[in-house]
């Protein structure tokens, strides 16, 4: 009987997720107008990047892209999510969505956010290329037993499906030993979102450049 109970522990243990935590940076927030390029001023140590219309702070994290923007201008601003991309640290681009859309509806046009004259706006922005469905699981419940000892019934169980993803790093891993892996495919390389605002009846582009420094298993 112990011997029976040992292998069902043993395998919990080692079909275990170890989930990971990405350390990031926020390095620069640019803008890029008819080829002319113009930094944004990093104002303080905890990563805020503004100029003389917009305050821009954002963290880059497993799910996606936490973002607070600062409208500081006397006129309205709009975030165009439509043209809003990220591209990952492997190169690939990804159309994305952000907080309130449905992810049944991350492909479709999405309606712009306005930011009101000395108002701020904070929203989290996810890639809509990695969200999927994870169908439910069902087991029906059973009875075990014999005429002689009685019978016992087991009942069953269901699940309901979710969506999962919307973000670009690898998520979880089965064992430790494949963090070196992830580490070498992450370390150093760079993030990038490139935000698309409307302003004053001119479209503006920001690319927000974020750096991968660490990757550790959550404790």
């Amino acid at each position: 009987m112990n011997k029976y109970l040992i292998l069902t522990v043993t395998l919990l243990i080692s079909g275990c997720d170890h989930y990971l935590k990405y350390q990031t940076e926020l390095l620069s927030v640019q803008q890029e107008d008819h080829g002319i390029k113009n930094a944004l001023t990093s104002k303080d140590e905890v990563g805020l990047f503004s100029n003389s219309n917009l305050a821009i702070a954002a963290t880059l994290g497993t799910t996606g892209i936490t973002i607070i923007l600062e409208n500081k201008s006397n006129e309205k601003m709009k975030i165009l999510w439509d043209e809003t991309l990220i591209v990952d640290h492997k190169g690939i681009t990804h159309r994305t969505f952000h907080e309130g859309i449905r992810y049944v509806a991350r492909h479709e046009s999405q309606p712009p956010t306005i930011i009101l004259p000395h108002q701020t706006h904070m929203d989290s922005i996810s890639s809509a290329d990695t969200v999927h469905f994870t169908q439910g699981t069902h087991s029906p419940g059973y009875i075990y037993g014999n005429s002689i000892r009685g019978y016992s019934y087991m009942p069953g169980y269901s699940t309901p499906g979710s969506w999962q993803g919307g973000g670009i790093f690898t998520f979880s891993v089965n064992s430790t030993d494949q963090l070196p892996e992830i580490k070498k495919e992450t370390l150093a390389k760079n993030v990038y979102l490139h935000l698309t605002l409307e302003h004053q009846n001119k479209k503006q582009e920001y690319k927000l450049t974020f750096q991968i420094k660490d990757v550790k298993i959550k404790e």
